[in-house]
């Protein structure tokens, strides 16, 4: 009798212990943490809305909607039976977007729904602005814009934290189970897996706005020390990237500061107008003033600058300013085209 005693006792015990432990990984997790809420919106009929939010530790988003005359929600889904002719897609994702748009959506408003396993939280609400087809926004409109995402990109960057954008292929974060075209991290503490839409089709990579022709073309990189912010595309084959910085970005952006590159476990050598790889080997280089291509023995315009990297040795895993990517296929090396700011590349070993 006693020893069954003992045996329901210490039963009772464990179950407590689990139950208790549980609680603590719940309380220790927490609800989802928001860190960028929704945004007003505004834009002409017929045009695309898109909204995002960005949260740490959701494992399920739903975004809702508000009438603003009935105040009754509905969930995103249900809006291509609300609104004739219009669309949607990532009602189950941090990024929402609305086609079509209707005149009739004037006013309404939207939020999300993140939920984990401690609980659920609601998100700002946002108010959408539906103007005439003919709408197009004025300069002060485009400025105020530009300087308001500015300030939250530096705000970010004063939190300690880095956003990743892709085109062409999704990144995941670890330990967030989904593939999203934008993410911010905590600067260089999480790992980030980038993967092309097409694997097959993949062409070159555009990194920061500079084309990268590899000599293998690897289709997914993993990060696990973002940097610095970046904005990654696969282009595919016949394909037109839309990241590449322009030729107004080019002799904009290349002024101002000094510009170099550094090449280590790695060598570099220029190209000529056809691609093609041939002069002297260096691992660096100052294209801050006018210099000299020592592969056409041509002058070449400061600021901006084409060359070949290749490693002394094929390897995974690269350096990109301070950034560590790994490739899924052993990079020998690559064409890099119109770089227009200091960059170091080291291939480990």
């Amino acid at each position: 009798m006693n020893r069954m005693l003992r045996t329901i006792t210490a039963v009772m015990l464990l179950v407590v212990m689990i139950f208790s432990c549980n609680l603590f990984a719940v309380a220790e997790g927490g609800t989802p943490v928001i860190t960028k809420q929704p945004k007003d919106v505004k834009a002409a009929e017929g045009t695309k809305v898109t909204i995002s939010v960005k949260a740490t530790g959701a494992t399920g988003i739903a975004w809702r909607l508000v009438n603003p005359e009935s105040g009754q929600e509905v969930s995103a889904k249900e809006i291509p039976n609300l609104f004739e002719g219009m669309l949607i897609e990532g009602a189950a994702t941090k990024e929402l977007e609305l086609y079509n748009v209707s005149m009739y959506m004037d006013g309404w408003q939207v939020y999300c729904k993140l939920k984990n396993d401690a609980g659920i939280i609601s998100s700002d609400k946002a108010t959408i602005t539906v103007m005439d087809k003919d709408y197009v926004p004025t300069e002060e409109e485009l400025a105020q814009e530009a300087a308001e995402a500015e300030a939250a990109r530096q705000a970010e960057i004063e939190a300690g934290r880095v956003t990743i954008t892709t085109v062409g292929c999704k990144v995941k974060v670890s330990g967030s189970g989904k593939s999203e075209t934008t993410a911010t991290v905590d600067k260089g503490k999480n790992k980030l897996v980038i993967k092309a839409d097409k694997p097959s089709k993949v062409d070159y990579w555009v990194i920061n706005g500079v084309r990268y022709d590899f000599s293998k073309v690897p289709t997914q990189m993993t990060i696990t020390n973002l940097a610095e912010d970046m904005t990654v595309e696969a282009v595919v084959k016949k394909g037109t990237a839309t990241t590449l910085l322009t030729e107004a970005q080019l002799k904009d952006e290349g002024k101002g500061g000094s510009k170099t590159v550094n090449a280590t476990n790695a060598s570099m050598k220029f190209v000529n107008s056809k691609g093609k790889v041939g002069g002297k080997k260096f691992t660096t280089f100052d294209f801050t003033e006018a210099y000299k291509n020592t592969y056409t023995k041509k002058e070449q315009e400061g600021g901006v600058i084409t060359l070949r990297v290749t490693a002394k040795k094929k390897t995974y895993n690269w350096v990109f300013n301070g950034t560590k990517i790994k490739f899924n296929q052993r990079v020998s090396g690559f064409l890099v085209t119109n770089l227009n700011t200091s960059m170091s590349w080291e291939a480990e070993k």
